[in-house]
């Protein structure tokens, strides 16, 4: 930040020295979302594919678009598709009180 910003302090060890921890979580905790953000570093992406976009989502992204917005599909710590013993999302949109099936862990 220092280096970059003139504000706060460098780190002693940079991204790259974090990236594989970084990935690894990403496959532990079955991560999906879209590679690519250009305002981000540059990795191989989540594991897992990105969650759809509903309706609401896409009038927000039609919105940035017409103001000349950067939006960038989020990453997710839940799949849309079955892995890693956790079962896809269904969308039922109540992931911050829980999830109905029990998508947002690993069955032990």
């Amino acid at each position: 930040m220092r280096t970059l910003d003139d504000v706060g302090d460098d780190w002693p060890i940079d991204y790259d020295e974090l990236a594989p921890h970084y990935d690894s979580t990403d496959v532990e905790f079955g991560v999906s979302g879209l590679a690519g953000d250009p305002t981000l570093p540059p990795t191989a992406g989540p594991p897992h594919p990105p969650l759809p976009i509903g309706p609401g989502g896409r009038r927000v992204a039609h919105a940035h678009d017409r103001l000349g917005w950067h939006w960038w599909p989020g990453t997710n710590a839940v799949t849309p598709v079955a892995a890693g013993g956790r079962g896809a999302c269904r969308q039922w949109g109540t992931c911050l009180e829980g999830c109905p099936e029990g998508r947002r862990r690993r069955r032990t």
